[in-house]
């Protein structure tokens, strides 16, 4: 296997947890945003195996770290946070 860089679609991403699922599926959840008071938001990005794009996004009001991501076998995503 070969090391390359990862390009992600939304600018100031911070990644927190890695699911792979499988080589064609992979989501990675983190924070967006430069202003842990005015600007972040929970971000999961989802792989296709080809590129990265927004799976979701949400304000936070206050700064957040994600502790946690699942898929669950009918596909549903959870992730869970810390306030």
């Amino acid at each position: 296997a070969t090391w390359t860089p990862i390009t992600f679609p939304i600018a100031n991403f911070r990644p927190m947890n890695l699911l792979v699922v499988s080589p064609g599926e992979a989501y990675i959840s983190g924070l967006t945003g430069n202003d842990p008071l005015s600007n972040t938001r929970f971000t999961i990005l989802e792989w296709n195996g080809v590129t990265w794009s927004v799976l979701f996004q949400r304000p936070v009001e206050v700064y957040a770290g994600t502790t946690g991501i699942v898929r669950c076998g009918d596909g549903t995503i959870y992730f869970g946070s810390q306030w």
